[in-house]
This record gives C-alpha cells, structure tokens and sequence, in this order.
C-alpha cells in the first residue's frame, strides 16, 4: 500500500473516531487570579482594547459556535471582585468565587480546576482549562486540539506546547549535540493555553494532565505566555499585526520598478505580515520577489484573485500595476478591505493614493502626491547624505531592470573615452546588449556589475549617477550624488521632478541626445564648480525631504490599516 493511501485511511480513520465523539459535554474554566505579582492586575490590564480576561472568555464563546455538535458550559474562577463585576457582562458565563487557600502563590492549577469542576456539574465528558495569559490563541487553533484529543483514545489529557528546539548548556556542558538547529531533535515548551482533561481522571486524580498527555504544537505567533512586562509588549505588537496584500505585476519590457517598491514596503512593515499577489503571467516578477523570501500567492482571474484574498484574511491590499482595475477595487471596498495605491488616478476609488511621480497634481491633506513620497531602497537608507564632492572620478550607468530600448549601449558609445565607469547589468537585459556591452567594456575598460543586489553601496561609492527618470533618481537625490537623469522610455516623460527641481540634470528623451549634448551635461558636473555646487544644495534640501517623506508614508499606510 501507498504512503498517500495510508495517510488518506489515516485522515479517514480520525474524522471517523472524531464523529463518533458528538453531543459531548465538556466544562471550561478560566482560571482567573487577582493578585499577579510579575505584573499587578494583570488580568484586568487593557491589551488592546479590552481586559485580558476578555480574550479567553469570548474564545470560550466562539468555539460554542464553532463546535456546535457538543455542549460546553463555560466559567470564571477568580478570587477578585473587579473580575466578578466584569464577567458579569457576559450572560454565557458564569463565576465561580475562588477561596483564599486556592489564591496562593504556591497553588498548582489542578485544585483550583477540580473545585471549579465540582461546583459546576461533574456530568462532563471532558474538562477544557482556557488560561488568559495566551491572548493570541486563536479559535482554529483550540478546535483543533480538541478534534485532536477526541480522535484518540490512549491519552487521558492534551496540552499545548512550542517547538523550542535550540542547542541548550547545563552546569557548562551542552545538553544537545551540536548541530544545525534543523537537524536537532525537536525539544518542546509546554505552553498551557489550553489543557485538556478527562473528568474521570479529574474527579479520581484531582489533577489536569497525566504523565504522558498528548502534544499538540502551538504556532508561534499564537504562543506568547504573559509571564512579564516584555511578554505583554510584544503580545500587544502581535496583536495590532495585519496582514498587507501586495498586488503587483511586471516584466522585463514594461519593468520591475514598482514591484522593488512593493518590496522595499514590505520590508519596512517588519511589525505586519506581508502577501504577494502576482499574475501567474507575471514570471520575472515572480521570480524578484522569491528572491526576498516573501509569501507569493498566485492568480489566473480577478475572481480567484478576490477569493485568494478573502482566504488569507487579509487587511489591505496595496495596489502598484500603474493603475487600479476599478472593478476590482469595487469588490475590494465591498469587502470592507481598504485598497491604497501608487502612481494611481482613479483616486476615488482608493482610501489613500501615493503618487511620487505625479508632481502637483494633487494637493489635498488625504492623499500623497510628489517626491517627497518616493519609497527609497531599504540599502539606499543604510547610508548617509554625501559630503560635497571636490573629484567626480567615479561614473554609474544604472537604468534599471530593464532596458528595452538600449540606452545603456547608447550612453556607453558616448563614454568611450572616459575612465572609471561601472555599468549595472540587470539579468533582463537583452541578450544582444549584453553582448554589446561586453565588447565596450572589453575595448574601452569599463567595470561591469552583473545582477546588482546592493544597490545602495553603488549609488554612493559613485560621484555621479547616469540612470533613467524612475525612482533610481530619488534613490540617488537621497545620498546627495550628482545625477544625470534620460527618459528611457516616452512614459517617463510625466515625471516632473527632474526637469523642475534643479537638483538633477536632466537631458530628455534618449532618442533626442546627442554625443555633443550628453558630453556637454556631464563636463559641467565635472568641472563647472559654480553649477556644480548649486546642485548639490538643492540635492541636500531635497535629500532630507526625501528621507522625512519614508516616515509619512509609512504612517499614512498604518492610519489605514488601523482604522
């Protein structure tokens, strides 16, 4: 027999014995103490918007809806009158008044269990302990370790534990071999979230778990145990997480500009859980995005888009394909799931658009629209605003992903008789500029940077930037380098910043520079001080308005995320 058979009968098996366990009783308690030493009150302390204590009560309550095909009664032991008063808010519940000798310090939880048991009703199958102090347990997680404790018949009782598989030292020795982590045994944490009892062993036992209780791993942002001030911060920032879906799209020929934003986004919002949603088209930007080890779900239609995004539960969706399908943003707002996006001029459909390249055309207090709101490169913010430079030995040509109508070739023809030119070749590039390129360097001794990952080391190590009128300008404009600025494509025309900021010298469309013009512009960068040190006061200015703009736009996105 197949192993995919086994684990078919096996799946089958446990549904099975699963089933056969309905119209089961089962008591929950929550034992709910007054007096927390580590952090006082801590049970009726606000996290979030609500006292811990409501976490594990309204869970309680919700799981009664989720398996309805059992009873449960649900209770509150607790020796504090402010959490009687509260969990009289609650009809479902009930309070258990917990004696002073069950109060103490030293008290284990199978006592305080057992006297809850026996005021209650012993006429329960199971007995569940729901603690308040795993405020992240989720329902889907409880529901299934409760299946997972029916489906069985060895284990008298289940308890939640974490992988805390790590190399350990005791007394100064290791207790583990040392190895990589992935080949280690798995160690496991108990967790305590969630016990669960059988009332026979309870009422004979008087305790909750059994020597050998069944495991059932918790996932690990659902397994913070309120221990200490630190555990309640962190769970407060697990709390407020959300889940950002990225909708992008790109190719070689169209570019890869806006998805590298996307993922320049997505590693600032460390604190949120970021989704990919690309096109299955959409191959090379597929592949950029694997690159950075974020989570890539793939569609065919906008339907399956709309049922993918409901299905990961997501918050927001933040759009960057140069405009919005208004149909979709439609069933987006129908949902309830705010849309926010970039280059973008359907902006009524949107909760919040951010436009970088559409200077001045728009200047209400609810939307972002100039170079202020360029999302700079993560490695770009690494470094600092430049000195001012007194040599300007070092050129970059830079044109981006892509490269479709070869302006990098053109540029390098024109540069033949210069030194120190690094070229960045991006693995998109035409198989025949590639080649090109090769030659000229070969010929004329040009450095060239293949597949660049660090971009912002090369923006800064050179004296002048020659790249396209895109978001490379911006990056460059932050660090303070002289820049040369071409339209490497007609679209790139619209983009103001360049041809009004004076911080950039900007030539226009590639097509309409010539050697003489292209040689002209780059001589004054090298030995035209007046001009030169104009620009560069322009390029500090607009540098640290830059640089303050990636906050905004990082609060703009979490006001929508939070409303």
């Amino acid at each position: 027999m197949s192993k995919t058979n086994i684990k078919i009968i096996t799946k089958h098996l446990i549904n099975h014995n699963y089933c056969q366990n309905v119209n089961m009783k089962a008591l929950i308690v929550i034992p709910a103490r007054g007096s927390s030493k580590g952090i006082p009150k801590k049970n009726m302390r606000r996290l979030g918007n609500k006292p811990l204590i409501a976490y594990p009560i309204e869970k309680a309550l919700k799981l009664k809806d989720v398996l309805y095909n059992h009873h449960f009664d649900i209770v509150v032991s607790s020796d504090d009158e402010y959490i009687e008063e509260y969990v009289s808010l609650y009809p479902d519940v009930r309070f258990i008044n917990r004696s002073e000798k069950l109060s103490k310090d030293d008290i284990p939880l199978g006592p305080v269990i057992y006297d809850a048991f026996l005021k209650s009703s012993t006429n329960y199958d199971f007995v569940i302990t729901l603690v308040p102090t795993m405020p992240l347990l989720s329902v889907e997680t409880m529901k299934k370790a409760i299946k997972k404790y029916l489906s069985q018949k060895r284990h008298k009782s289940l308890i939640l534990v974490s992988d805390a598989t790590h190399i350990y030292w005791q007394n100064g020795k290791p207790l583990t071999k040392r190895e990589n982590r992935q080949l280690l045994d798995p160690v496991y944490q108990e967790c305590g979230g969630i016990v669960i009892t059988s009332s026979r062993f309870l009422k004979t036992r008087r305790q909750i778990l059994t020597k050998k209780p069944c495991l059932y791993i918790c996932p690990p942002d659902e397994s913070v145990d309120i221990n200490s001030w630190f555990d309640f911060i962190l769970a407060e920032k697990l709390l407020n997480r959300r889940k950002i879906g990225f909708k992008v799209g790109g190719n070689y020929k169209a570019g890869l500009g806006n998805v590298y934003r996307c993922i320049n986004l997505a590693l600032r919002f460390i604190e949120h859980e970021s989704y990919f949603f690309i096109d299955e088209r959409e191959k090379e930007a597929i592949d950029v995005v694997k690159s950075y080890f974020f989570k890539v779900v793939k569609y065919k239609t906008s339907s399956q888009l709309t049922t993918l995004v409901k299905y990961h539960g997501v918050d927001v969706i933040i759009n960057d394909t140069l405009g919005i399908d208004t149909a979709f943003a439609a069933v987006m707002n129908g949902m309830l799931i705010p849309v926010i996006s970039f280059d973008e001029p359907n902006k009524n459909c949107c909760a919040l658009t951010i436009n970088p390249q559409f200077e001045f055309s728009d200047v209400s207090t609810n939307n972002l629209y100039g170079y202020k709101y360029s999302v700079l490169r993560e490695d770009v913010l690494m470094f600092p605003i430049k000195n001012y430079p007194e040599s300007t030995k070092n050129i970059l040509i830079t044109m981006g992903g892509s490269d479709p109508e070869h302006v990098t070739v053109q540029i390098l023809k024109y540069l033949t008789n210069y030194k120190n030119i690094t070229v960045v070749v991006s693995k998109y590039f035409d198989k025949q500029d590639k080649q090109k390129i090769n030659n000229l360097a070969k010929k004329h001794g040009f450095c060239i940077a293949e597949n660049v990952k660090f971009m912002g080391m090369h923006l800064y190590n050179a004296d002048i930037v020659i790249t396209s009128n895109s978001s490379t300008v911006y990056d460059s404009v932050s660090l303070g380098t002289l820049t040369i600025a071409i339209d490497k494509v007609k679209d790139e025309k619209t983009h103001l910043f360049s041809p009004f900021s004076g911080a950039v010298m900007y030539l226009g469309y590639h097509k309409n520079i010539s050697r003489a013009k292209f040689k002209k512009a780059l001589k004054i960068l090298c030995y035209d001080i007046p001009t030169k040190t104009i620009m560069y006061n322009y390029l500090v200015k607009y540098a640290e308005e830059i640089r303050g703009g990636q906050k905004i736009v990082k609060e703009k996105i979490n006001e929508v995320l939070n409303r």
